[in-house]
């Protein structure tokens, strides 16, 4: 209630940003896995890399802030 986080409370809080950045991570590795195999693809339309793009840099900014509510609990 003083706005503290004890040892404990500290621990499970980077934990649970690590399990998320975790999942973060995956979805990122899976967007740009399927941004890739879509651009060898004949016929796709732009506007599919654009949005993959775009949700690319989404989870980038997602991995940013969870990096940065890290550094300030700590």
């Amino acid at each position: 209630m003083q706005g503290k986080l004890d040892p404990q409370d500290l621990r499970s809080l980077r934990q649970h940003q690590q399990n998320g950045r975790d999942s973060l991570k995956a979805a990122l590795a899976m967007l740009r896995r399927d941004r890739k195999q879509c651009a060898a693809l004949t016929g796709m339309p732009g506007e599919v890399i654009t949005h993959l793009d775009e949700a690319i840099d989404d989870l980038v900014n997602a991995l940013l802030l969870e990096l940065a509510s890290l550094a300030l609990a700590e």
